[in-house]
């Protein structure tokens, strides 16, 4: 039927884009997939293929997508009857949750734990912090990878002059840091410095700000 390949032409073009970045897919239910990178076998900078992972195949499909990177017990486990390779940890429910906050935050890719090296080498806009475990010490970073930086050759110059030439997102971010730490005329300082493009969720934030409506998430997020 139409649906099925529709469903195949969709399953294929996730697997090709996975496969170009050196992740490993796991298992799919619908249209929901799995996968994992540095698992199976080691990934030198596995966070930031799975970042490119993801901006190339929403350059190809309209597509949400959900990433955590956290420390996980993997491999063969099950009972006598049933085996398989799979993962203990909270790295699924955690990735889970950001593929379904996309909803909330209008966007299309969300990462938690996402490594400063990572960070250094991809442009990222701050979205939130939320308070994903109880036992945790501090809430979660949430961000949404942008783009992969362009390399240029005075690669030192972005440790020394962070500015928006260096990451379009700097002011934004150091905005919303402000107002989530509840320090609104910072925020409504930096943000008024912004002079990146026309953004609906930059511009929704910079009406929050004035109007001192609060933290930004929509609701309380608490996975145990």
């Amino acid at each position: 039927s139409e649906c099925v390949k529709v469903h195949e032409h969709y399953l294929g073009s996730v697997l090709e884009s996975l496969k170009l970045n050196a992740g490993v897919p796991d298992t799919f239910s619908g249209d929901r997939v799995y996968m994992s990178w540095n698992a199976v076998k080691p990934i030198p900078e596995s966070a930031l293929r799975a970042v490119e992972f993801a901006w190339d195949l929403r350059n190809h499909l309209p597509v949400t997508i959900g990433m955590c990177t956290r420390s996980v017990k993997c491999g063969n486990m099950g009972c006598t009857s049933m085996k398989r390779f799979t993962f203990l940890g909270g790295v699924v429910p955690c990735a889970s949750l950001m593929e379904r906050l996309n909803q909330v935050y209008e966007s299309t890719c969300l990462a938690a734990g996402l490594p400063e090296q990572a960070s250094q080498r991809v442009h990222v806009k701050l979205v939130d912090r939320i308070q994903y475990d109880k036992f945790a010490n501090k809430p979660m970073r949430v961000v949404e990878p942008m783009r992969p930086r362009k390399v240029a050759e005075e690669e030192w110059m972005y440790q020394l002059q962070k500015n928006e030439r260096n990451d379009p997102y700097a002011v934004y971010n150091e905005a919303v840091e402000a107002f989530l730490a509840g320090d609104y005329d910072r925020a409504k300082e930096v943000i008024d410095q912004y002079k990146g493009d026309n953004d609906p969720q930059i511009d929704a934030f910079r009406h929050r700000v004035r109007k001192r409506e609060g933290a930004l998430t929509m609701f309380p997020v608490q996975c145990f």
